[in-house]
């Protein structure tokens, strides 16, 4: 399954377990709110909206501003329309990839949350986000990096050492690298981690299923878990990271503040 196929078939239960992104979402609008014009920025592109949920802090955040929210969920999309009410008419919606983003005008300010870590190369989301920039502009971005779900990550290679992951979450240095080359200067940057407790190992799998989060390349090797390693690992994980209240999980984010250089004016550019 696609991701946007995927997240589209998360839509409707995907905010009963967003409370990591909506944290992750609170901490960076703070950590940008100090980087905006004055008045806030007149035109905001906000890249994997998702259901909505950093959507209505933006709108709420910025009330002059013009938003347009895009996703590569047509289902995500249509979950966040139904969410959110703008009577001012300032928000608009788009279907596109972080990679090749459909828009053709720049805006002020570029915020994503908890994103884009799923695009297929990090080197060209970043690109396109400086290319949506105004010189001067603002990215606000906040990854999901390596690490996160450590604890699932442990349990896995013990129990299935043969069928891990494809591939693995981006490193804070490889976002680091990815702005650079994209001509972004990075102005601010925040690592977040946060610990949340569930029930048990299966309440974890299964939030994780009804955010669209199981099933791409960071969860699957390209075959599933047999139903014996499947029994095995949340056996373990309940044996191995069991506390008061349930078992653990660790998300780890970055948060990253970055500029768009406005073009220098030497004397002799003045005649």
């Amino acid at each position: 399954m696609t991701p946007g196929r995927r997240f589209s078939a998360a839509a409707e239960t995907y905010e009963n377990f967003a409370g990591v992104q909506n944290r992750v979402a609170i901490r960076l609008l703070e950590l940008a709110q100090n980087e905006m014009p004055r008045g806030g920025p007149s035109r905001i592109l906000e890249i994997g909206c998702g259901t909505g949920v950093l959507t209505r802090l933006l709108l709420e955040t910025f009330p002059a501003s013009r938003l347009l929210a895009l996703d590569l969920s047509p289902g995500m999309i249509c979950a966040a329309r139904k969410r959110i009410a703008n009577p001012l008419d300032t928000l608009g919606w788009v279907v596109g990839d972080a990679g090749d983003l459909p828009v053709h005008s720049v805006f002020d300010a570029v915020f994503s949350s908890s994103v884009l870590h799923w695009a297929d190369s990090p080197q060209a989301a970043m690109r396109e986000i400086a290319r949506s920039l105004n010189p001067g502009g603002v990215a606000a971005l906040a990854v999901m990096t390596k690490g996160t779900l450590a604890e699932l990550h442990a349990v896995r290679r013990r129990i299935a050492p043969d069928n891990l992951p494809s591939a693995d979450l981006p490193s804070p240095d490889l976002l680091r690298d990815a702005i650079g080359d994209a001509g972004l200067v990075i102005r601010k940057e925040a690592p977040v981690e946060i610990l949340v407790t569930y029930p048990s190992a299966h309440s974890l799998l299964n939030a994780l299923h009804d955010q669209g989060l199981t099933g791409g390349r960071f969860s699957t090797s390209g075959r599933p878990l047999s139903r014996t390693q499947l029994r095995n690992l949340i056996a373990a994980y309940d044996r191995d990271y069991s506390g008061p209240e349930g078992v653990q999980a660790t998300y780890r984010i970055l948060c990253l503040i970055a500029e768009k250089s406005s073009p220098c004016r030497c004397p002799g550019d003045l005649w």
